[in-house]
């Protein structure tokens, strides 16, 4: 009987300590790292989707990007010239199979994001690659491809 009331109490406390707060902040992007250019990325694209303003996306932008936003005024018109997708929603998430061998101490990189949307009632999967550039330690999108398009 004692045997069992020590089972129990184990279980109980175990179950009790799995349903605890790890103190680990729960990550924006799973498995990508706050910093990386692959987060800069996400964040650029989540900014330009899910913002009703330009200033988020402005500020992870070079100055070329930026007056090429700029130029279209709103997100939307930003995601139609731009980026040539626009979605009611979207879900995007890096595209590991075509991730590029990078160095942390590098000054350039270039990420593919997968993207998953509706658009006008229908459900579209496409990709875009981003050019992006590290200055004074952030990195910063330089371009947006179409690999539907040929890209570069």
């Amino acid at each position: 009987m004692r045997n069992l009331a020590l089972v129990a109490s184990i279980i109980v406390t175990i179950f009790i300590t799995g349903c605890l707060d790890n103190g680990q902040p729960e990550r924006k992007y799973p498995g990508v790292t706050e910093g990386s250019p692959e987060y800069t990325a996400l964040e650029f694209f989540n900014y330009l989707y899910n913002s009703d303003s330009l200033d988020p996306v402005l500020a992870l932008s070079t100055p070329k990007m930026k007056t090429l936003l700029r130029s279209y005024h709103t997100n939307r018109n930003a995601q139609r010239h731009v980026v040539n997708l626009v979605f009611s929603d979207v879900e995007m998430r890096v595209d590991a199979g075509n991730r590029r061998v990078r160095s942390e101490y590098s000054k350039e990189s270039t990420v593919t994001i997968f993207f998953v949307g509706n658009s006008h009632g229908k459900k579209i999967q496409d990709l875009r690659t981003v050019d992006l550039i590290r200055e004074g330690g952030q990195w910063l999108v330089k371009d947006v491809y179409s690999e539907s398009y040929g890209g570069r």
